[in-house]
């Protein structure tokens, strides 16, 4: 893949230095008060200001106001890892979902938590299942089969919800899409919908429908994930009954947002932080089971293990098998069980890589001979194709031919699709430009879904081929690597990581600061590893420095 530019910006080095003073003066003026006052100091703040004061932060001043950050007040809240969360009842229809399901547990009514089967719809139908089962509520929950009955609600298990005794629903994660399926129970069963995904223009009509997203709600932070909106049902239940926070199962909460791949920016970071946190010391029982598995036991969990390692092992049930096993392993109290589902989700995980692996060679095989036809948007189908995988398969040929990807499913004339996109191509807008061809859909900015008549994919592509000539250039479809700023050899040194580290976690909006060196040259390469598949770089910068960089997984990097 060929990069078209560093995307840096200049940076202003007078505006730097002012920066730093201003980060160092504010944390020492705060210091100073906190020790007259005799209040409690933060190290991260002191290390800050000594930081500012021996002028050793500089890049860590760049790589903040690359990123917008210029205000010292914003500078030192985000490096001491200060930022509040919300309060949950600004969240449109709380007030109403709070009043509905107390009352439901207070009487004795049968809740279902209806949730989904990828990590975010796992954690927080456990999430809400676990907070409900301590209020001591008669609840249950529900995840559809990903083959047979697809994503979000669907009418024949709520008629089974109804036949079963359930007096009232809470969707997690799904439902702002189901407008018809709420209308058609809306009379035999009460539903509260929480979700985070767009909000279609016509909003279910439920006793209370929570989404940061939907039009008119005062919730100012919009990037929540599934189990993060039901982490703010919980927290508002609990302020109402007893006063108190409510801030266990943060760890819980800190997997889905990660792997939801929402903005780790404003209360994400929150919380992933502390859930981090509480999964180094005490981490639930299912979630120390899938740390055992994954040969993680001696690491310092990160947002990167949870993504990379954890999540993967969860998605693998609901991809491959059924996701309640991932909600078995996250809600029981037996540690052998949590052991017993872990070792099961390690080898489904391992399943679901060779299905994986067979897809993606036929995908990418079916992308090269179309040619011309694949130029502005790739749209691939098979018969059979494991629906469990298409999304990950989606994801490996962006990554490699960075267009916009529709991988398609299809079983019995119906196709299910996975979408992952480009950085400026709104998958979502473009999906729903060809809406009249589709039985459904839904999704974000860059990852979406649909099913659709089999017959009708032709014409989609077709649709959507013309949707991006008229709204993408030539440039969009060439990556940029985004340089947060430019350093020398002589800058790498333990006290960079650690300043650098200050910024975790890193995710989706707040990602892992990238430095050029631009007056390095590259004197030698040479693979590495067992099986030769890492690149070790051996780099000259100016005068007689050297740095030994490594690029993991970077064999292509040998050849050119």
């Amino acid at each position: 893949m060929t990069y078209r530019a560093w995307n840096l910006k200049p940076l202003d080095r007078a505006a730097l230095r002012e920066l730093t003073q201003a980060i160092a003066e504010q944390a020492t003026e705060e210091l100073e008060y906190n020790a007259q006052n005799d209040e409690p100091w933060s190290e991260q703040k002191y290390a800050a200001a000594l930081a500012a004061q021996q002028k050793e932060n500089a890049l860590l001043a760049g790589v903040l106001t690359a990123r917008g950050i210029t205000d010292p007040t914003e500078a030192l809240t985000l490096l001491a890892g200060e930022e509040e969360l919300s309060d949950p009842s600004l969240l449109t229809d709380m007030d109403k979902a709070c009043e509905r399901i107390w009352r439901a547990i207070d009487e004795g009514e049968t809740i279902v938590v209806f949730g989904d089967y990828d990590v975010d719809g796992i954690t927080a139908t456990s999430l809400l299942y676990r907070f409900l089962k301590k209020c001591d509520a008669q609840v249950s929950y529900y995840i559809p089969e990903r083959q047979s009955e697809g994503y979000g609600l669907n009418a024949e298990a709520l008629e089974h919800i109804i036949e079963q005794g359930a007096k009232l629903v809470i969707t997690v994660d799904c439902g702002i899409s189901s407008h018809d399926i709420v209308a058609g129970v809306k009379d035999r069963l009460p539903m509260i919908i929480t979700d985070h995904h767009n909000a279609p223009e016509i909003i279910p009509n439920s006793v209370a429908v929570i989404n940061p997203k939907q039009p008119g709600c005062l919730y100012e932070d919009k990037n929540l994930s599934g189990v993060g909106v039901a982490f703010k049902l919980c927290q508002a239940l609990w302020l109402k009954r007893t006063g108190q926070p409510y801030l266990d199962d943060l760890d819980i909460v800190a997997l889905g947002t990660v792997a939801d791949v929402v903005p780790l920016i404003g209360e994400n970071r929150v919380i992933v932080e502390a859930g981090l946190r509480k999964m180094n010391d005490a981490p639930n029982l299912g979630i120390a089971a899938l740390i055992d598995v994954a040969g993680l036991n001696d690491k310092k969990i990160t947002a990167g293990h949870i993504g990379f390692t954890l999540a993967p092992r969860l998605n693998a049930a609901g991809r491959v098998t059924h996701a309640t096993r991932a909600v078995e392993l996250l809600t029981t109290a037996d540690p052998d069980t949590a052991q017993a589902v872990a070792e099961e989700l390690q080898a489904t995980n391992m399943e679901r890589q060779a299905i994986e692996r067979s897809i993606h060679e036929e995908a990418r095989l079916d992308v090269v001979n179309q040619g011309e036809g694949a130029d502005k948007v790739i749209v691939v189908a098979g018969e059979g194709w494991h629906p469990g995988v298409i999304g990950i398969v989606a994801s490996r040929l962006v990554e490699e031919f960075y267009k916009p990807t529709m991988v398609i499913s299809v079983h019995d004339g119906i196709g299910k699709g996975s979408c992952r996109s480009i950085e400026n191509c709104n998958i979502y807008e473009a999906l729903k430009s060809a809406e009249d061809l589709l039985l459904q859909f839904g999704g974000h900015h860059q990852a979406a879904g649909f099913s659709i008549d089999e017959a009708n994919i032709p014409a989609l592509r077709e649709r959507l081929t013309q949707y991006c000539k008229e709204h993408l250039t030539d440039e969009d479809y060439v990556p940029i690597v985004d340089i947060d700023a430019t350093m020398t050899a002589a800058d790498v040194n333990i006290e960079l990581i650690d300043q650098i580290g200050t910024l975790e976690p890193y995710g989706m909006g707040n990602s892992t600061p990238i430095f050029a060196l631009p007056d390095a040259t590259v004197r030698d390469v040479y693979l590495m590893g067992h099986q030769k598949n890492h690149c070790k770089i051996i780099l000259d910068g100016p005068g007689d420095t050297a740095l030994d960089a490594i690029a993991w997984q970077g064999e292509a990097y040998h050849s050119e």
